[in-house]
């Protein structure tokens, strides 16, 4: 009884075994190459294989065509598979990338918080007018802030209308506020500064923090447009 119970438990990891196997070999399509004719009978060819390709794959696939189709002949003489592994490898840098950007989004937003305290209209005695925001940095990281850097967008719906590069040099004990006038001269003469001066309160200002510097050495850093290029300072003490 035992000898038969050992024979039908190797016989079923015989079984799995090569289920697996099959699972992981690679279809033999994937070896074709790709000719204008495969293009235009591509669904006919899926059909035929359907059973023996991934839903990630055929996703794949439709990637990498959309990707080379603005290229003339890119695709023309590459096969089936590398079309879909090169795919996956842009898929995984790309989600690696937005990934990398996400967290260091989250080191700054549980850092730093932000906001606009007033926005002051200021006739100078030289004639110059001058438009002041006090922009608020709340320091929530739980130990000192002793530089950051940044920019601010104002944005009227989608279109931004002005950008302003923000540079703090001084210290923001852990759990205190400071309160930052900005100070820039107003132009007249520019559809933006007015358009700014006269509508502040409906524009959507967004902070975009490009660097913070803690009193025990560490700094984060990041590129405020380009995604998956933020980067924590590995020379921090």
């Amino acid at each position: 009884m035992r000898s038969l119970l050992f024979g039908v438990i190797a016989i079923t990891i015989l079984g799995l075994t090569s289920c697996q196997e099959s699972a992981k070999k690679t279809p033999e399509f994937y070896k074709d190459t790709v000719t204008f004719d495969l293009l235009s009978d591509m669904k006919s060819l899926l059909d035929e294989n359907a059973d023996k390709i991934t839903i990630d794959d055929v996703n794949n696939l439709n990637g990498a065509i959309r990707y080379y189709s603005p290229i003339k002949d890119s695709l023309i003489g590459k096969t089936i598979g590398e079309l879909i592994e090169g795919q996956k490898q842009r898929t995984l840098s790309t989600n690696i990338n937005l990934t990398q950007a996400t967290a260091f989004s989250t080191l700054f937003t549980q850092s730093l918080k932000f906001n606009i305290s007033e926005f002051q209209k200021i006739e100078q005695e030289n004639g110059q007018p001058l438009n002041v925001p006090t922009y608020q940095f709340q320091n929530i990281s739980g130990k000192s802030i002793v530089k950051l850097s940044g920019v601010v967008d104002y944005y009227n719906g989608e279109q931004l209308i002005k950008r302003f590069t923000i540079e703090i040099d001084k210290e923001i004990p852990a759990d205190k506020t400071l309160n930052q006038p900005y100070p820039y001269n107003h132009d007249a003469k520019n559809q933006r500064d007015v358009f700014v001066r006269d509508n502040f309160d409906k524009l959507r200002k967004v902070w975009i923090p490009t660097m913070i510097e803690f009193a025990d050495g560490k700094i984060y850093k990041r590129n405020p447009d380009k995604k998956g290029e933020n980067q924590l300072d590995k020379d921090a003490k």
